[in-house]
């Protein structure tokens, strides 16, 4: 797992640290899409994704993490992602490998279908809910 260094300045030295996330565990590499961005079209990718603006289209980040931020809003069919979690808005199916995570602060208008669903107290769900089965690959075989 790749770590984050960060460069501090103490006088005329310098030193390097690991950035670590609050649990005090290494972060991950991720690609964070700003407030300020607007996409439409088609993303996809192969590593842990945050999305903080606006995005119309698909998205596909194989066996990888998607966190929709509290300020984002999302019209789009969600695909091949391991894990999602919602804290914005989000319109459009979702799936996922592994587990969808609606947060307290989240919305979802569509269905969804993963292995393991939480809803936070709070969240805002309109939809259907399928957890019968592993989401599978575009082949037809489950994903592993």
């Amino acid at each position: 797992m790749a770590r984050e260094l960060l460069r501090v300045e103490a006088g005329e030295r310098a030193a390097w640290s690991e950035r670590l996330d609050p649990e005090g565990l290494e972060m991950a590499n991720q690609v964070c899409i700003g407030s300020s961005m607007r996409i439409e079209g088609e993303l996809m990718g192969s590593e842990d994704l945050v999305i903080d603006g606006t995005v119309h289209g698909k998205i596909r980040i194989a066996g990888h993490q998607l966190t929709i931020g509290e300020n984002a809003k999302v019209l789009a069919e969600i695909h091949d992602a391991r894990s999602v979690i919602v804290r914005g808005e989000m319109k459009g199916n979702i799936a996922a490998e592994d587990k969808i995570e609606i947060g307290s602060t989240g919305s979802v208008e569509g269905d969804i279908k993963a292995p393991r669903v939480v809803l936070s107290d709070g969240a805002r769900f309109k939809g259907s809910i399928d957890m019968g089965s592993k989401v599978t690959s575009g082949n037809g075989n489950p994903r592993r």
